[in-house]
């Protein structure tokens, strides 16, 4: 499978994984990452609202989640985190 890029300032940074290690400590990395410059605008998967944003000292820092509707109408929530 590619992958997916959200456009020319942004670069891979870390990919899905169930065995990614960092700082010693094994465990999955259940997305991907990818990095830009401070302030550059972000691209959603689609279309959608605001419905959670929180700093979390442990881990993602400042995130937000969207939530979306598939074709089906089911609700897909995704994750937008690292931000500042």
């Amino acid at each position: 499978m590619a992958v997916y890029n959200p456009g020319t300032s942004f670069i891979f940074t870390s990919p899905f994984s169930l065995a990614r290690t960092i700082r010693g400590v094994t465990r999955p990395h259940k997305g991907v990452d990818f990095g830009a410059a401070p302030g550059t605008p972000i691209p959603a998967a689609g279309n959608g609202k605001v419905v959670f944003k929180r700093f979390n000292p442990n881990g993602y820092g400042y995130y937000v989640i969207l939530e979306h509707r598939n074709s089906d109408g089911e609700f897909i929530h995704t994750i937008y985190a690292h931000l500042r």
